[in-house]
């Protein structure tokens, strides 16, 4: 695969989706038979872009069809049945070649990717599998929900740059700890953010998540909009997190949500400590997260709107360097498969003196 062609389309089958696949790959699972030209194709938002035929173009449905010869009509001449172009033939080829000038205007970023719905119901289901002891919050502190909202701070967000292989620009994407199932990232123009993710956990003494980083000087306010999560498992997460290093047993503080509305502050003191927590409940989708890093203490936020926040907790870090690493995480506490987040808004400012 050349090294500027992306990763952006995932085949629905019967036994789940495959991929993701660059237009190459797809070619190569037709002829292999893997996949067959009827099947129906999306990108990475979810969005459909048709059957693998229209994406690859009429030539790659031909491969799948044995050739028939014409019919021609008692009496009629070869050369007269040249002359009659059959109408349907012709609507056809027609209907071909604007599929695919759409789906090249598409790709070229003529046309944003779809906002996915938000959720009509609030979320209120409870972890289905409990996890083991030592994986819970330690000792919960209760947040009233009378408490006073912190001040917003109204950065500019600045929508994320995405590269040619779909990582914005400024980020490195990591598969933290070596987690498995290995995740992906895609970002477009629009500033939204897919980051699939597998691994145990981000808990305990190490962790196990994708991570979407960049390095990250001094005092600092990361903001972000979630707007879904798959559900994985009763612990999976999703969420902001800024570490000491890529180290999996590094320090560090991170604001997550799981998806049955729990919202957590973990901290980490220190490389090879345990973890710690504090939360809140804010059920359903799409939720506001902030960290605000300042002056060694970390502090964890949630909102509804982005606009009036809810303390979650705050934390002092010994083991946090002046530069550290920062960015968006993903586990779905479930290693045979990963959890699909959708992101938006995500800035990283300088915190306001």
């Amino acid at each position: 695969m050349p090294a500027n062609e992306a990763r952006l389309y995932f085949v629905v089958t019967v036994k789940g989706d495959l991929g993701p696949f660059s237009k190459g790959e797809l070619r190569e699972q037709l002829r292999a038979q893997s996949i067959l030209g009827h099947d129906r194709v999306r990108n990475a938002f979810g969005r459909p872009l048709g059957t693998v035929g229209e994406v690859l173009g009429a030539s790659s449905q031909m491969m799948q069809q044995p050739a028939h010869p014409p019919s021609r009509r008692s009496g009629a001449s070869p050369a007269a049945t040249a002359r009659r172009p059959a109408p349907l033939a012709i609507v056809a080829v027609a209907i071909g070649m604007l599929v695919i000038l759409l789906l090249l205007w598409a790709m070229s970023g003529g046309a944003p990717a779809p906002l996915p719905p938000a959720p009509t119901q609030t979320q209120t289901q409870q972890p289905a599998t409990p996890a083991p002891q030592s994986q819970r919050p330690a000792t919960p502190v209760p947040v009233p929900a009378t408490a006073t909202p912190a001040t917003p701070v109204a950065p500019t967000p600045t929508p994320a740059t995405p590269a040619q292989d779909g990582i914005p620009s400024g980020f490195a994407y990591l598969d933290l700890g070596d987690a498995r199932p290995k995740g992906s990232v895609a970002a477009n123009a629009a500033g939204l953010i897919v980051l699939n993710g597998g691994g145990a956990d981000i808990w305990g003494e190490r962790d196990e998540c994708a991570f979407l980083h960049r390095r990250l000087d001094g005092d600092a306010v990361l903001t972000v909009q979630l707007r879904s999560m798959a559900d994985t498992d009763g612990w999976d997460k999703a969420g902001l997190m800024l570490r000491a290093s890529t180290d999996p047993a590094s320090a560090h503080v991170s604001i997550i949500a799981i998806h049955s509305g729990l919202v957590q502050l973990l901290t980490r003191q220190g490389i090879g400590h345990s973890t710690g927590a504090t939360h809140l409940q804010l059920d359903g989708f799409p939720i506001w997260l902030r960290l605000e890093r300042r002056a060694g203490d970390v502090t964890g936020y949630v909102s509804r709107d982005g606009t009036a926040w809810r303390l979650v907790g705050t934390s002092t870090i010994d083991g946090l360097p002046a530069s550290a690493t920062a960015g968006l995480a993903v586990s779905s506490h479930n290693r045979s498969t990963t959890n699909r987040a959708l992101f938006s808004d995500l800035a990283i400012e300088p915190a306001p003196r």
